[in-house]
């Protein structure tokens, strides 16, 4: 912003240009699903702005899940542990998957952008087949940079598969925000520690959460 530069909106036109290239994909495909790399792809080349970004996306064709991300922000794939009808209880969750940062060295990931070399090719890709009750969390850096797994998985016992997702998804927001401001350890400080850094405390950024869950 000190340079005129909104942060922002490089990041917006990147994602709504993705979006639209994968809401075109599914109208017109013929039971294969979208590809989430087509997507970034197009996007890619037709946001030419200055800015960078990290990219995570995901596309669900019947029980398949296609991902993508590059950079630091990430998902996590979570699956109930009790699965009894009819599953209107809050319960606790089980990790299926959870994403690997990207990073050229500490604190600096991977994006796409004015001034970077990182490609959408570049991003880690994965296929997953899903169930019913299955959540997708997925959020940028600020909120995995201060927030534990086990205070997401904390969160989220709190909440019935018959919940807003949009609900968990602003309760996790609202935790890592205040975490970014808290003096106390976050995956950020202990990352900065074990690299032999004194960083205490969050590391306040933008957070953005969206949780979805995975219906009939």
């Amino acid at each position: 912003a000190e340079q005129g530069v909104d942060s922002g909106e490089y990041s917006r036109a990147l994602m709504k240009e993705a979006h639209r290239h994968l809401e075109e994909q599914l109208s017109t495909s013929s039971g294969t699903g979208a590809s989430t790399l087509g997507a970034l792809t197009s996007a890619y080349l037709k946001c030419t702005m200055l800015g960078s970004s990290t990219a995570c996306l995901a596309s669900l064709h019947r029980d398949q899940l296609e991902t993508l991300n590059l950079g630091d922000s990430g998902f996590l794939l979570l699956r109930p542990l009790l699965r009894l009808p009819p599953m209107k209880e809050p319960g606790a969750f089980q990790i299926i998957h959870r994403t690997t940062e990207q990073a050229h060295r500490f604190n600096m990931p991977f994006q796409l952008g004015a001034h970077s070399n990182d490609l959408p090719e570049h991003g880690d890709r994965a296929t997953f087949t899903v169930e019913v009750g299955d959540l997708l969390i997925m959020g940028t850096d600020g909120l995995w940079d201060n927030v534990f797994e086990e205070d997401i998985l904390s969160v989220l016992a709190e909440f019935s598969p018959a919940h807003d997702p949009g609900k968990a998804a602003s309760k996790l927001a609202v935790a890592a925000h205040r975490a970014g401001l808290a003096n106390r350890a976050t995956p950020f400080s202990v990352r900065a520690e074990e690299l032999g850094m004194n960083f205490k405390g969050g590391k306040l950024d933008d957070v953005t959460v969206v949780v979805a869950r995975v219906d009939a």
